[in-house]
């Protein structure tokens, strides 16, 4: 049998019991691309070096999360509340 905990409190999730799954994509945002005539000025050779020594010491894992991670989160009711008053945790839950 598969037991969840709530990833707030830190209960357990008793079967056959109502839990609630947030999940969360931090994406990298990127704006439309707009070349003024400076860029093209712009020795990209250099930067693609510069880049390149920047990663030199990044694993796979990390360049992947500068662009892209995911949270999957399991929550009891009570703390699904708590979760939707304050999702970006801005306010303590002793003020909830």
């Amino acid at each position: 049998m598969i037991r969840y905990t709530c990833d707030m409190c830190g209960r357990e999730i008793k079967p056959h019991t109502l839990r609630y799954k947030v999940n969360i994509d931090i994406i990298a945002a990127y704006d439309t691309l707009i070349i003024a005539r400076e860029d093209l000025k712009r020795d990209f050779q250099k930067e693609i070096k510069r880049l390149l020594e920047k990663m030199k010491d990044m694993n796979e894992e990390e360049l992947m999360e500068d662009i892209w991670k995911n949270f999957s989160l399991d929550l009891c009711k009570k703390c699904r509340d708590i979760y939707l008053k304050s999702p970006l945790g801005l306010v303590s839950t002793e003020e909830l």
